[in-house]
């Protein structure tokens, strides 16, 4: 008997060192369509990378960036009734100020907004009770998280580059809307040319993504320029963007959440329609993206961080003071939306159910499944650790049917394996 463990233990440690990396990230921008209640909420994959935290700097290290699944779209005012209900939107509709604002709420396909951080709570607390995924359970293998994005998510989406040196190279719109300079007018370019003479800038002229912002920057800040700065931003809108730059005067300045132009991974409007909430990794910090360009773009003299159009580009988002303003006056002022993240993890109780379809059930099939989930919501390192202590289950059960006795042979086989917590879940057989 203990000549047969002893190979058996042999055959593991031969087999693990065999083991390939099986591990296979969805594809940047694949779909997720998530089924809560009667609402397919449409989920698209940013993968993992490396990012930079705003404006580039050669000081700046690159951030890492785990994958994660982010809305397609802003949480319209249908997905939002159906995860809370008629009241909610009754309540968000009927606290907001201005009349424009409130228009527009019986469209269901249009964004929510006019919302503070307690609304979107409230929804993601529906999601939980809602998704049996959102749950640790012993039939689960994988578990679901929702939340607002991290500004660093947020920014990484929005750029849609998963490479720090692309990050660098595109800085501001790095997400395939950007347009391309020399498929602007001529008088465009002509106007851009001449604005970066006067302001006698060291380096020349080539169009690139930095250029042009520091010639918009220049121009919000000077009121003579107002009228070449529109020209050029409705320049950029119309062929970058494929829509026009609406005024905030503009009754029409909210739209269909799905009809905004997509980015490289098929996200939606995340410059377009409302401005978006997304929050710190670790402290209750609440920021303000997108959205700007439905509004005056200018630059506050007085406090440049804080201008709308370091918001309309991506590397500053609008830092919201709650000891300075209550959550209702910037709901009214920001008329905000959101959309959410999505992370998937294993659950608590992964390697268990992978010892019952392996060693109980002996379902070859449920266990080729489970292993497929967890290659998509692992990284390469994790899947490798993974697998390791799957395939000491699949070895077990291989040799389980040559024992005399399952007990015996299961409590001997558990001295030979790795110090392992995982493991105590042998215990249960004995």
């Amino acid at each position: 008997m203990m000549k047969k463990i002893i190979t058996t233990n042999i055959v593991i440690i031969t087999l693990l060192t065999m083991i390939p990396s099986l591990h296979a990230e969805p594809k940047e921008g694949e779909l997720l369509t998530i089924k809560v209640n009667s609402a397919d909420i449409h989920f698209r994959y940013c993968p993992s990378g490396k990012t930079f935290d705003g404006r580039f700097d050669d000081k700046a290290a690159p951030i890492p960036i785990k994958g994660f699944y982010i809305q397609e779209t802003e949480m319209s005012i249908g997905e939002f009734k159906i995860l809370t209900n008629s009241d909610k939107v009754n309540e968000i509709k009927n606290r907001l100020a201005g009349i424009a604002d409130k228009e527009y709420f019986d469209k269901m396909s249009f964004p929510i907004r006019g919302i503070i951080i307690e609304d979107t709570e409230t929804c993601i607390q529906k999601l939980f009770e809602t998704d049996i995924l959102a749950h640790d359970s012993v039939v689960n293998i994988e578990k679901r998280q929702y939340r607002l994005p991290t500004k660093i998510e947020w920014q990484y989406a929005c750029r849609a580059t998963k490479t720090s040196e692309e990050a660098k190279n595109t800085p501001h719109f790095g997400n395939g809307l950007w347009s391309n300079y020399n498929k602007l007018p001529e008088g465009i370019r002509r106007d851009c040319e001449d604005i970066w003479k006067e302001m006698k800038e060291s380096d020349n002229f080539t169009g690139s993504q930095t250029q042009i912002v520091k010639v918009i920057e220049y121009c919000c800040q000077k009121k003579e320029k107002k009228k070449e700065c529109e020209k050029i931003l409705q320049a950029f809108f119309k062929t970058g963007f494929l829509n026009k730059r609406q005024k905030i005067d503009n009754v029409d300045r909210v739209r269909d959440v799905s009809s905004e132009p997509e980015n490289k991974w098929h996200i939606k409007g995340m410059h377009g329609n409302v401005t978006e909430w997304a929050q710190t990794d670790n402290e209750k910090i609440y920021y303000l993206y997108g959205g700007a360009y439905n509004v005056n773009i200018t630059v506050d003299l007085k406090e440049p961080s804080q201008s709308l159009w370091q918001r309309f580009t991506i590397w500053g988002g609008q830092k919201m003071d709650f000891e300075e303003y209550s959550p209702v006056d910037i709901a009214n002022d920001e008329v905000p939306g959101f959309r959410l993240v999505l992370s998937r993890k294993p659950s608590a109780y992964w390697l268990l159910i992978c010892r019952r379809s392996i060693i109980i059930n002996k379902d070859s099939k449920k266990q080729q499944e489970n292993e497929t989930i967890l290659r998509d919501i692992t990284t390469e390192k994790e899947y490798k650790e993974k697998s390791h202590k799957i395939e000491i289950y699949k070895i077990i059960q291989k040799f389980h049917d040559q024992q005399l006795n399952e007990k015996q042979f299961l409590t001997k086989l558990r001295e030979q394996l790795p110090s392992d917590d995982y493991f105590n879940y042998l215990k249960e057989l004995e």
